[in-house]
């Protein structure tokens, strides 16, 4: 299991619904709702989390736009 999964999006989603694929990382981007979500699970069934935070105080309110393109999440 090499397949690294991006959990990210929704803030009004908190819950992880279906079934996730067998992963060796979960990744995510730190924010509320089912990032939240996403960092339980991996904690829960021991699976590295790399989170990957939007540099307010750097970029503004583009800031997620700017960390999205540098990690490759979008």
């Amino acid at each position: 299991k090499i397949m690294k999964l991006a959990i990210i999006g929704s803030r009004s989603i908190t819950e992880l619904e279906g079934e996730i694929p067998e992963c060796s990382t979960i990744i995510s981007g730190g924010a509320k709702g089912i990032d939240q979500a996403a960092d339980r699970y991996a904690q829960e069934n021991n699976i590295p989390l790399v989170v990957h935070l939007a540099d307010y105080q750097k970029y503004g309110r583009g800031a997620m736009h700017v960390r999205n393109k540098l990690t490759g999440l979008i």
